[in-house]
């Protein structure tokens, strides 16, 4: 199923925030006036903190888990260990739970956002070096001990975002490789969400009202109605503005989500769920690539270099480079690339800046977290003006919109038996467009213009890149048939069986368009629009005011243009009115697309037992997994002509066509000696598919098999108010696909140094994939406690250790085969700048590989990590209501390189420093009149402020390491919280 894409135009900007800031009017008028209206027609039972509760629906069915049990940040059951309902305190799965009550205490806008912060032994990925991805998680941005992860679920559908915050009523993660809930799965776990439902019992809701200090503006209505006995609904539904602390950024949602259920007879339930929303995203990056420090802020180009001269050149020792390099054209000699610029610096006409020059630098990322804008890297000036300038160029938002449906039918069998057939369908489409994606600083150091004017923005920071389009449309079905009967009900032995049988498709497609030029006019006409000389790029200069759009734009965005089109038959190609002044005539094109389509068929037993009144517990079962996947390969795109994606090139729509079988089994086992401690230990199989057609150097890896194994002890203190565990672990992950990420660009200078390009790698792409063995080892502790009903505590720390096995022996052996070849070319060349780019090409190929050896701890690994969060609400006397709390995550030495590049120098390690952030939190519970409890919260997130850069990972620059790659915390900031029950 496919969602219904919003018609965008040139004033997206202005039209969302018009009609955002009437939707927030309207939906805050709406939801004041149910409130009024509901808000005599029942009263809710108190709790001790004055907040109000809700009675818990009827439960019929083994496979839902009771979230009205939970009680505080206590979760009472789960799914996760056996397929069916069970105790999570007995569970032997390791699994750690996010309550609604934890969530709503850390007032959580983004559920990611919470799960990457809270749960245990997790990391989340904060790339901000690009703003191009969803903040939510899809399962690459938050994993688990530091291993590879699976896809998110919702309510175990496989979901392919994370469902906003105002939905969810808990959130579970799982650790560690297990078939019974998921076959196909990464080793480090899964996440799962479960979202509200709706119930029968009775009336309830709440309204929500959220800001902080940034300006973020928030409404979330939560409103189940018992329409009657056999019939209830339950809608959710949120609008969000959100700001923070990046000049210009916002992230706008709205979301709407229906849930129903229906009753027809005794003992039959049918679900229903449908959820909508759309998020709006302002793009742009505020971390940056140095190429300008090197320039020796002196020698500007004071008129053009002649393509065909002599010892063309910038002069030497300035720290200056050219433009575009030549290229030799058959009957026309040598010419210069050209290179298609325009500004608004100079009243935005298209330049050919092909013959002008640059600055160059470090290549590595620019330390910009001086607010006064100190040093940068090697003791340059810093060009950036501030630590948040971030670089917003024309076309550069998201647009996500998504659509989720669920029916669920549940009957209940003559002996507690339950038989549930079940479906979902979801479908997100993602569409963003970046103005500028060319993350490098560099200065302009052209005291001219192309056109011989003086230059204006001489000696000024800017960066630049082309006019790109991408969409990604997702769709996820998913079909499948249980039924659980208890086989043994004895009063101290209990057994249940369930035998599971699903059905899943996955279509993921991703399609790219770019603004280029269609009539080159000059003696290399080259026909590809993809080609870097027929490419528009736009440069915006660091002193530049706020950009806007300046080129005329099609009716409608890539996305809209693709669902009435066939892309490989009729590709959308939509010629642009021509730039007043501009000689050249410009093109929007389709310039890669691509398609993967996996299905999975599975079908499982699995049992749970209680045996001696709860004493010893098992879960156990196994799973038969059949998964194909079908597709084209990325890597064989390349060839664009000028009128978009030509399917009469059969590379251009080359297909695989890959099928798996695989058998995987789980088992575990807990045992109670007392009431209040017990042990368990667990052993689950797993298997991952990649999916990953890029460029292979050796035999593809198309899965990923893992295994773990954990034990450890339980305890539970003081009649349940302090639950908790201990264990360890040792997890076994296979041929996982990896890649160097830059590997092509590095193997083809080595061929162009020596002169051999035509052994030089084809790919529209630098990736280059190979396989990995991985072991993941630690120990983990955790414990929850409501120490009374006004003390809530979450407790967990982790010491993960992640190390690698074979890996990367294709990449290895492709050096190993041609390194001797290079080195007899190198001998040969007379060109220094040639010498120059072999030699430091040699030497990155050598350093990515100086840390791939066996036993060596995989980048990324923290020393530990550990969370806190807790408060306290007073009871009684004059500070009746009044709540104080807060909590920490501490992050520990985390290891992002190795001193030297070569294998000998890989246990050298280097470390980033480890940090903490502080939360603290204020609050206050009041009635309303007689009837509506109100709950405030005031949270200071980030208290102590901690503004140093969070390093990934090693550079080397001249033959000196540095750390590179890094991120910010958000700075501090309050968040304002206000609850009304009713």
């Amino acid at each position: 199923m496919r969602c219904i894409r919003p018609k965008t135009t040139t004033n997206i900007r202005n039209r969302m925030n018009n009609k955002n800031q009437k939707t927030a009017v309207g939906l805050a008028l709406v939801s004041a006036l149910l409130a009024g209206l509901l808000h005599g027609q029942q009263t809710p039972t108190s709790l001790a903190d004055g907040t109000g509760s809700i009675e818990p629906p009827v439960r019929l069915s083994p496979f839902e888990v009771r979230v009205e049990q939970d009680k505080g940040y206590q979760a009472a059951d789960t799914l996760i260990s056996g397929r069916i309902a069970m105790d999570l305190f007995k569970s032997p799965v390791d699994t750690t739970v996010l309550t609604r009550e934890f969530l709503d205490d850390v007032i959580a806008f983004d559920a990611a956002e919470a799960a990457g912060r809270w749960l245990t032994s997790v990391s989340l990925y904060n790339d901000q070096s690009s703003e191009s991805t969803d903040t939510r998680d899809f399962g690459a941005r938050i994993s688990f001990r530091g291993l590879s992860r699976s896809t998110n679920t919702r309510n175990y559908f496989v979901y392919g975002t994370t469902p906003e915050s105002y939905l969810i009523e808990r959130v579970e993660g799982a650790r560690g490789s297990n078939s019974i809930i998921y076959g196909d799965a990464g080793a480090g776990g899964m996440l799962n969400y479960v979202t509200k439902r709706a119930s029968a019992g009775r009336n309830f809701g709440n309204l929500n009202f959220r800001t902080d200090s940034h300006g973020t503006a928030y409404v979330a209505l939560d409103l189940n109605r018992r329409l009657n006995d056999q019939l209830g609904l339950r809608i959710n539904t949120m609008w969000q503005n959100r700001q923070d602390w990046r000049p210009g950024w916002f992230d706008r949602r709205k979301g709407l989500a229906i849930a129903g259920l229906y009753q027809p007879w005794k003992g039959m339930d049918i679900r229903a769920e449908v959820e909508r929303g759309s998020n709006q995203r302002q793009l742009g990056a505020y971390i940056y690539t140095d190429q300008a420090s090197s320039w020796n802020r002196t020698t500007l180009l004071t008129t053009p270099l002649n393509p065909t001269a002599p010892g063309n050149a910038v002069p030497a020792g300035a720290g200056l480079a050219t433009l575009s390099g030549t290229r030799s054209v058959p009957g026309v000699g040598t010419v210069r690339n050209d290179y298609l610029l325009v500004s608004s610096a100079w009243d935005n006409t298209i330049m050919n800046w092909g013959a002008m020059s640059m600055s160059s630098g470090t290549g590595l990322l620019i330390e910009a977290h001086d607010p006064a804008g100190g040093p940068g890297l090697l003791g340059r000036a810093n060009p950036l003006p501030s630590r948040d300038f971030r670089d917003i160029g024309p076309d550069s938002y998201q647009i996500d919109t998504l659509a989720n449906y669920t029916l669920t039918l549940e009957q209940k069998l003559p002996g507690d038996g339950v038989v549930e057939i079940a479906a979902a369908s979801f479908n997100v489409d993602r569409e963003s467009g970046n103005g500028v994606s060319n993350r490098v600083i560099r200065i302009d150091t052209n005291a001219v213009l192309p056109d011989g004017r003086p230059n204006p923005k001489a000696g000024k920071a800017y960066t630049e890149g082309p006019f790109l389009g991408n969409y990604t449309p997702d769709y996820f079905d998913t079909a499948r048939i249980a039924a659980a009967y208890p086989v043994l009900k004895l009063k101290n032995f209990k057994q249940t069986v369930s035998v599971v049988g699903q059905w899943r498709k996955t279509e993921q497609r991703y399609f790219q368009d770019i603004l280029g030029r269609i009539d080159p006019g000059n003696p290399r006409v080259d026909t590809n629009i993809n080609h870097a000389s027929n490419s528009i790029k736009f440069r915006r200069y660091v002193d530049d005011p706020a950009t806007v759009n300046v080129f005329p734009t099609v009716d409608g965005r890539l996305g809209d243009r693709l669902q009435n089109d066939d892309y490989f038959s009729n590709p959308p190609w939509f010629a642009l009115p021509r730039v007043p002044g501009s000689p050249y005539q410009l093109a929007r094109a389709i310039n890669r697309a691509e398609i993967k389509v996996s299905k999975l068929n599975s079908q499982q037993i699995n049992t749970i037992g209680d045996y001696f009144d709860g004493r010893v517990n098992m879960v156990a079962g196994i799973r038969k997994d059949k998964m194909k996947w079908t597709g084209n390969a990325p890597a064989l795109f390349g060839n664009v002509p000028l009128n978009g994606l030509d399917p009469s090139v059969p590379d251009n729509i080359g297909a695989y066509n890959r099928l798996h079988e695989s058998t995987s089994k789980s088992v575990g086992v807990t045992v109670f000696p007392t009431r209040w401690l017990g042990a368990y230990g667990f052993y689950g199989q797993a298997f991952r598919p990649s999916g990953d057609e890029r460029l292979w150097l050796g035999t593809p890896s198309f899965v990923t098999p893992s295994t773990t194994r954990a034990a450890g002890l339980k305890f539970n203190l003081f009649g349940g108010m302090i639950i908790g565990k201990a264990g360890g672990y040792r997890t076994e992950e296979t041929d996982r696909v990896v890649n160097w990420s830059n590997g092509v660009t590095i193997i083809n200078r080595l061929w162009h140094a020596i002169g051999r390009d035509e052994m030089q790698l084809v790919a529209p792409n630098t990736f280059i994939n190979d396989r990995a063995d991985f072991e993941g080892k630690g120990w983990e502790a955790e414990l929850t406690a409501n120490m009374t009903n006004a003390f809530r505590m979450s407790f967990n720390i982790a010491f993960p250790e992640a190390k690698q096995g074979e890996s990367y022996l294709d990449i290895k052996a492709y050096l190993d085969a041609n390194r001797a070849t290079w080195q007899q070319g190198r001998a040969r060349i007379t060109d220094p700048a040639l010498v120059t780019e072999f030699d430091n090409s040699l030497r990155d190929y050598d350093n990515f590989l100086s840390g791939r050896v066996i036993g060596r701890t995989a980048n990324g690994t923290p020393k530990y990590t550990a969370n806190f969060f807790g408060n306290y609400t007073f009871q009684s006397g004059p500070v009746k209501g009044l709540r104080i709390g807060g909590g920490a995550n501490f992050y520990g030495h985390r290891l992002i390189g190795n001193l030297g590049n070569t294998t000998a120098d890989a246990f050298r390690y280097v470390y980033a420093a480890e940090y903490y952030l502080v939360t603290a939190q204020l609050g206050y519970n009041f009635r309303l009149g007689e009837r509506i409890p109100v709950q405030l919260l005031l949270n200071v997130n980030n208290l102590l402020d901690h503004d140093d850069p969070i390093y990934y990972g090693l550079s080397t620059f001249s033959g000196v390491q540095y750390k590179n790659g890094y991120s910010y915390s958000a700075p501090r900031s309050a968040t304002l919280s206000a609850t009304f029950k009713f």
